[in-house]
């Protein structure tokens, strides 16, 4: 297992939810994954080195400090990077980015000295180190390209119900517009927008989106956004496979459609595909999509995968986060939103088994007629877990 992190594997969305929060005491926060007893016991060999050159035809793994590896298969799971501003200003010590822990525990310190913030980008990462700031008493200011964080992804009304908790919270938006350049030397004082405004701030973040990491691997052909493609079994090309952020896979519930999913699980998953094709033992990959968020309070989990909808189906109260909702497109359902994440799993299963309702099925009951249907379905049949 190489990487460049000297500390063993650890939970990422912590960095932007719990940890970054500062609730150290809740038992959902945790950052180690397995324990160093674990890879000893499992004689699982951890190399803290930078990879250089991935050399795909020869599977050749070569380090910066020259040294090199020849491995009989190669998973690529570097994940992915944060992209930066090319503003003036960017690169300043006090504009930060968010992908390892280290990046994590430096935001902490500056929230820690500092009590003003701007968070570039309106993503779901962006949010929640908002969120996660505002938790720790820092004054933040969201600028976002969009009119509406998340109205694209969760439909407008879900959309409001998570800006009016950041605003509950004293976050404030500046939406329909982007940073134009950081002011001040190497640490910045303040943030001027592209329609004048300044904004003053002790530290900023960006937040405006990743791309695989994949610059190292060469002799293969990358997609356009830098991703690796893979076959069923996540092989890129003979002995090498990719999981994660840096792939992209044929999705058996999109008919095949080729998808690059940035979610934890789905990495999660697809690691676990990959490791038993490269051990001899390829089984279909038929995991359903799954992600939540924490911000300010409030706790979403999504199922599913809907980067296209006609139609959002809500039966519940939004006023009191009680609620399902169906994202759907020609009739058909797509995914499901609910702050109960309990409330997904009968729609998990019937994707798995692909015996989805069409969308009229579900259309104007309520949030019990609606479970009621899905569950009524899948009581026909009976679930294989892959």
């Amino acid at each position: 297992m190489i990487s460049q992190e000297d500390r063993i594997p650890y939970d990422r969305p912590n960095c932007s939810k719990g940890y970054l929060a500062g609730e150290p005491a809740s038992p959902w926060v945790w950052l180690d994954i397995r324990s160093e007893e674990f890879y000893n016991w499992h004689h699982i060999e951890r190399v803290n080195k930078r990879v250089a050159v991935l050399d795909v035809p020869q599977r050749t793994i070569q380090f910066d400090d020259g040294t090199t590896l020849k491995p009989d298969k190669v998973l690529v799971a570097s994940g992915a990077v944060p992209r930066q501003l090319d503003v003036p200003g960017a690169n300043a010590r006090n504009v930060l980015l968010l992908r390892s822990l280290s990046d994590c525990n430096a935001m902490i310190a500056r929230a820690g000295e500092g009590k003003k913030a701007v968070v570039v980008g309106d993503s779901f990462i962006s949010m929640e180190v908002a969120s996660s700031l505002a938790n720790r008493g820092v004054q933040v200011t969201i600028v976002g390209l969009d009119t509406m964080p998340f109205a694209k992804v969760l439909g407008e009304d879900i959309a409001n119900l998570l800006r009016k908790a950041h605003e509950a919270k004293g976050n404030v938006f500046k939406l329909g517009r982007t940073v134009s350049r950081f002011n001040g030397g190497e640490e910045i004082s303040s943030a001027t927008l592209d329609d004048g405004t300044t904004v003053a701030c002790d530290f900023a973040v960006v937040g405006i989106g990743v791309r695989p990491a994949t610059g190292f691997v060469k002799g293969a052909p990358l997609n356009p956004d830098g991703s690796l493609e893979v076959d069923g079994k996540f092989r890129a090309a003979e002995g090498v496979y990719a999981a994660g952020d840096v792939a992209r896979y044929p999705d058996p519930h999109h008919e095949g459609e080729r998808l690059r999913i940035e979610h934890w699980r789905v990495a999660l998953q697809q690691g676990r595909a990959a490791a038993r094709a490269m051990a001899g033992n390829a089984k279909p990959f038929d995991a359903v999509p799954f992600f939540w968020t924490e911000q300010c309070g409030m706790a979403l989990a999504y199922m599913g995968w809907a980067p296209a909808w006609d139609e959002v189906i809500v039966s519940g109260d939004l006023s009191k986060s009680d609620f399902v909702a169906y994202l759907a497109k020609d009739n058909r359902l797509l995914a499901m939103v609910s702050p109960h994440s309990e409330k997904l799993s009968a729609f998990e299963e019937l994707m798995h088994l692909r015996r989805l309702p069409p969308a009229e099925a579900v259309r104007g009951k309520s949030q019990d007629e609606m479970l009621h249907v899905l569950r009524a379905v899948e009581a026909e049949g009976v679930v294989e877990w892959v």
